[in-house]
């Protein structure tokens, strides 16, 4: 963030918070107090509808923007936390790939463009996400899959096997954070993101968040 902020104002990175509306303007002023304790330089921050997921994505890429973005998403409860739920936050940093970064800046990954859909369509929705994210159904090893219960089990099979990826319905293909961790609230669509991510695997990755999905390399 530091080396990126030296660009300038025109590409330092932009700030979204994932949020629900009752806690925007608490969790924009706790993203932005912790910015502050970086001594990172003043950023434009704002808040993202947490019912965006990973469609945050589409429209900041639609919007032509040249400077990073970073995604936060925070849950925490002050009393009384929900049964199975986890406390928490998750940051990933989104770059349009417009210009070349600065050296301290390496690229872990690349996230095509998410697709939503029905839950009775997810076959369809599966395989426009392999389709859109420009990989050859064989390729991919790893399925990340987040807010689909054991009840979604024998219409993920399904759909997994419509979309020609058998080979991610069997269960050591499959990862789940969601229930490893606990219900992450606002963080679940971007928990499987950062879950790839520092998995480090080099592969190409499919990522299921209940109605969202997308190809990550």
């Amino acid at each position: 963030l530091r080396a990126l902020s030296r660009y300038g104002q025109r590409y330092a990175p932009a700030v979204h918070v994932l949020v629900g509306p009752e806690m925007a303007i608490l969790r924009l002023a706790q993203v932005q107090e912790a910015l502050r304790r970086m001594d990172l330089p003043r950023l434009d921050c704002q808040p993202v509808p947490a019912s965006d997921g990973l469609m945050v994505v589409d429209a900041w890429l639609d919007q032509q923007e040249w400077r990073p973005m970073l995604l936060g998403a925070a849950e925490w409860h002050d009393a009384n936390p929900p049964v199975n739920s986890v406390e928490g936050c998750v940051a990933v940093l989104l770059d349009p790939g417009c210009f070349q970064l600065p050296a301290p800046v390496k690229v872990l990954g690349k996230l095509h463009r998410p697709l939503a859909g029905g839950i009775s369509a997810l076959g369809d929705l599966i395989a426009n996400a392999v389709l859109w994210g420009n990989a050859e159904p064989a390729t991919l090893q790893r399925a990340w899959v987040t807010r689909l219960g054991g009840e979604h089990d024998i219409a993920l099979l399904a759909a997994l096997k419509a979309a020609h990826l058998p080979q991610l319905g069997e269960l050591e293909a499959q990862r789940r954070p969601d229930r490893v961790v606990g219900e992450s609230g606002t963080m679940n669509p971007w928990l499987p993101i950062a879950a790839a991510i520092e998995s480090r695997e080099s592969a190409v990755h499919l990522v299921l968040d209940h109605t969202h999905a997308a190809v990550l390399h």
